[in-house]
C-alpha cells in the first residue's frame, strides 16, 4: 500500500519482461491519494490484478509500452472522493502508446469532470505515433460520464469485446475523423480529449505505417482520401512507434485509399515501405497514387517476393496479395493489400526516360525548272531571268537562297560569267547536268 506518495506508489523501470509459460502477476497493491498510483516503464507478458487506486493526482495505472500479452483487471480506479473540490485523476488508466493491452473485470467510478478521462490513449505519444489497439471486457463505469481521451486523430483504437464500454459488442471507438465510414455513430460526450465515434463491429480497421527509410530535409505531411473523397491528414513523425521516419493512420477495411504526399521535392518519384496490421482471410485494402507520369517504371514487393503487374485492376478475392495495375492513360496505380498478419510492402515508382526521338529532317529546297519562267520569280534587275524571263547565252545567273535549279539543258558558263550568292559559286565549264544547285 501506498499513501501520499510525490511520485508514484507501484513503479517498474527500465522494463520487466518475464519469459515464462505463464505471465508474471503483481496483485492486491492499493495507492492513495498519491501523485500516480503504478507506473510501469515498458513491460510483456504481465498482469495487474485486485490495483486499488484511490483519488491520485495524475494516473492510477499508467503503461508506457506493452510489447505484448499485458493485462489489467479484477481492479478500481477512484477519480475523487465525494465532496473532495474540483480536482480529479487525470487519468484512470493511461494505456500504452505501443503495443496492445487488454483490461477486464475492472470499475471506474468519479471520472466526472473536465479535467479528468476513466482511461486515456497513446501514453506519451507525439503527434503522429500511436494507432494501436486496446481491448476491453466486462467494464462497469459508475458516475463516470468522461469514459475516454484521444489526443488526436489516429492516436488508438478501443475494442469493446462485450459491448460493456459503450453498449455495442464488438465495437470499435476512435477519434473521429472525416474517413470513418457513415456508419459510426459520433459520441463527443464519452471524450475529454478529441472528438469520439463508436463503429459497429463488422467495421474492422487496420494500422498502416509508411517508412520512407531515411529523414527527408523537411518533414511533410500526408493526405489519406478514400473512396467517397473524404480525406484525414497525419503528420510526419520520426518514429511512428513501429517504424522509423513516416506516417501511421487507421484505416477501414475493404476500403479504397489514394495517398498524397506533400513533399516540397516535386521529382515524379516514390519509395517507401508499408505495414498493413491484423490482416485475416477476406481481408482486403486497395491502395493508390495519382498524378503519375506516363512513363514509369515499377517495382512492388510482398515481403520479400516481387509482383508482376497485371493487365487490368487487382479484383478482391480473386488477385494475391499486392498485385498490381498502372492505368499509363490517368496516371494511377493501384495495388491491392490482402492476406494475414501483418502485411509488408515496398513500393518504387520512377519516371522513365523517353525514348529519343529522330528530329525530322530539314525540308529538300522548293525544286524549280531552268527552262521555266515561274523559276525566275524574284531574280534583280541586271541578272538572267529577270522579270520572269528565262535566262539566255552570256547572262549572268544569280540562284536565291532556298530554292533547287533542275537543268535539263547544255550550258556553257564563261570566265567573268559565273553567279555568287552567299559565298557559293558556280564554275566555268562546258556541262550537261542533271545535278542540283542550292544554296
Amino acid at each position: 500500500m501506498a499513501e501520499s506518495c510525490t511520485r508514484s506508489g507501484f513503479w517498474i523501470h527500465p522494463e520487466y519482461m518475464p519469459i515464462s509459460n505463464d505471465p508474471a502477476m503483481f496483485q492486491d497493491f492499493t495507492a492513495w491519494k498519491s501523485r500516480g498510483g503504478a507506473q510501469i516503464s515498458r513491460c510483456g507478458n504481465i498482469s495487474f490484478k485486485g490495483f486499488r487506486i484511490y483519488s491520485c493526482q495524475e494516473f492510477g495505472i499508467n503503461i508506457s509500452e506493452s510489447r505484448g500479452n499485458t493485462e489489467i483487471s479484477d481492479s478500481l480506479l477512484l477519480g475523487h472522493f465525494d465532496g473532495e473540490d474540483m480536482a480529479c485523476m487525470m487519468s484512470g488508466v493511461a494505456t500504452p502508446k505501443r503495443f496492445q493491452l487488454v483490461i477486464s473485470n475492472t470499475t471506474f467510478v468519479n471520472f466526472d469532470r473536465q479535467t479528468c478521462s476513466a482511461l486515456s490513449t497513446c501514453t506519451g505519444c507525439m503527434r503522429g505515433q500511436g494507432g494501436f489497439t486496446v481491448k476491453s471486457q466486462r467494464l462497469l463505469f459508475i458516475n463516470s460520464p468522461r469514459k475516454l481521451f484521444f489526443p488526436r486523430a489516429h492516436s488508438a483504437l478501443m475494442e469493446d469485446i462485450d459491448g460493456s464500454f459503450f453498449g455495442l459488442e464488438g465495437s470499435h471507438l476512435l477519434a473521429t475523423t472525416d474517413i470513418l465510414p457513415g456508419c459510426c455513430l459520433a459520441k463527443a460526450e464519452i471524450s475529454s480529449g478529441k472528438p469520439a465515434s463508436v463503429c459497429p463491429a463488422d467495421n474492422k480497421f487496420h494500422r498502416m505505417t509508411i517508412s520512407l527509410g531515411h529523414s527527408p530535409n523537411v518533414g511533410y505531411s500526408l493526405t489519406v482520401i478514400n473512396s467517397r473523397n473524404d480525406s484525414s491528414t497525419v503528420n510526419y513523425v520520426e518514429d511512428t512507434l513501429s517504424s522509423l521516419y513516416g506516417w501511421q493512420a487507421l484505416l477501414l477495411d475493404k476500403e479504397t485509399y489514394a495517398l498524397i504526399f506533400h513533399s516540397p521535392d516535386r521529382r515524379n518519384t516514390l519509395h517507401y515501405s508499408a505495414t498493413f496490421d491484423d490482416f485475416e482471410t477476406g481481408n482486403y485494402m486497395l491502395v493508390q497514387h495519382w498524378n503519375l507520369p506516363r512513363s514509369v517504371n515499377i517495382s512492388i514487393t510482398c515481403g520479400l517476393k516481387p509482383k508482376r503487374p497485371l493487365q487490368f485492376a487487382p479484383l478482391p478475392g480473386k488477385s494475391e496479395a499486392c498485385d498490381w495495375y498502372y492505368n499509363g492513360t490517368l496516371g494511377i496505380l493501384t495495388y491491392i493489400v490482402s492476406g494475414e498478419g501483418l502485411i509488408r510492402v515496398t513500393l518504387t515508382v520512377e519516371e522513365s526516360m523517353a525514348p529519343p526521338t529522330t528530329p525530322a529532317p530539314d525540308p529538300l529546297p522548293l525544286v524549280l525548272y531552268w527552262s521555266s519562267p515561274d523559276s525566275w520569280v524574284g531574280v534583280g534587275e541586271g541578272w538572267g531571268g529577270h522579270d520572269s524571263t528565262i535566262p539566255q547565252a552570256g547572262d549572268d545567273v544569280i540562284i536565291l537562297p532556298s530554292y533547287l535549279r533542275q537543268m535539263e539543258v547544255t550550258i556553257q558558263l564563261e570566265d567573268d560569267q559565273y553567279g555568287e550568292y552567299d559565298s557559293y559559286h558556280y564554275q566555268s565549264s562546258w556541262q550537261t547536268t542533271t545535278c542540283p544547285f542550292w544554296q
